[in-house]
């Protein structure tokens, strides 16, 4: 199990069945959450460091550091050989998993606390969640070539509310939560333009006070977590998300945390 111990700046590696200490390291600022690459764990330091540690060992190779703030963890194209780093405002680094060379900025053109969660690679495409104002966002489409580079924005999608919580991804669906309820799931196409997402089912806004909601993909159902527990059927015909009833469904709770799944177990 990897831990981030936010108070003191560390990452940990424990013995899951045990929570015995395999190896810790301390960082200079505040770090991410790591994303795991192939041996290796890619640690955003968000002063603008990008560190590289082997995960068997708990070993720094070293970092690279960058002009801007990084605010989200960094996410690798499907064949791993990409990784893509949003900068503090306008910028998005485009590195080699092979040296961590940087081989590309492309300008994404978003203001500075605008992108609060990462990116996810679906097929040849990468999205990107930029809050354009203080209840509105967008949900941006970048192309890629087949070495993994990005190439345009090739559509956008508005959205009702911030993004603010983490996209759910399961194969080619992929779904958007906002902090004034709306939900709205798309499939993703391999075409460009308005061909490269196409929207299978969504749920309006349901309210003017924002809050973080958050999402899980199982099964052909969405649990969405707010002011209450709520599992929505996925179904595309008729553009519908109805709501299955629960016995118990928190309402009147705040949900402040992801949702996480152990086996058949929803964990809130």
């Amino acid at each position: 199990v990897l831990v981030v111990d936010a108070t003191h700046h560390e990452l940990l590696r424990l013995q899951g069945n045990t929570g015995k200490l395999i190896w810790r390291l301390t960082f200079e600022g505040p770090i991410l959450r790591p994303t795991i690459a192939d041996q290796q764990l890619l640690v955003v330091e968000q002063s603008g460091k990008l560190h590289l540690v082997e995960a068997a060992s708990g070993n720094s190779s070293g970092y690279v550091r960058f002009s801007q703030s990084l605010p989200v963890p960094p996410t690798l194209n499907k064949q791993g050989t990409r990784i893509y780093l949003v900068g503090g405002h306008s910028s998005l680094f485009i590195l080699s998993s092979e040296d961590f060379s940087c081989l590309s900025v492309f300008n994404l053109g978003h203001e500075q606390g605008a992108v609060s969660i990462p990116l996810v690679a679906v097929l040849n495409k990468v999205f990107a969640a930029v809050n354009t104002g203080v209840a509105t966002s967008q949900l941006q489409v970048l192309a890629t070539d087949q070495d993994g580079m990005l190439t345009e924005i090739t559509t956008t999608r508005r959205q009702n509310g911030l993004i603010n919580t983490r996209l759910l991804v399961a194969g080619r669906r992929l779904v958007a939560l906002t902090t004034s309820g709306q939900i709205s799931v798309y499939e993703v196409g391999a075409e460009a333009g308005d061909q490269s997402l196409t929207l299978l089912a969504s749920r309006d806004a349901k309210s003017d006070s924002p809050i973080a909601r958050f999402g899980w993909l199982h099964e052909g159902h969405i649990w969405s977590a707010g002011t209450r527990l709520n599992k929505l059927e996925i179904l595309p015909t008729g553009n519908r998300l109805p709501v299955r009833n629960l016995d118990r469904d928190y309402l009147g709770d705040t949900f402040d945390y992801p949702l996480q799944n152990v086996g058949n177990l929803l964990v809130h």
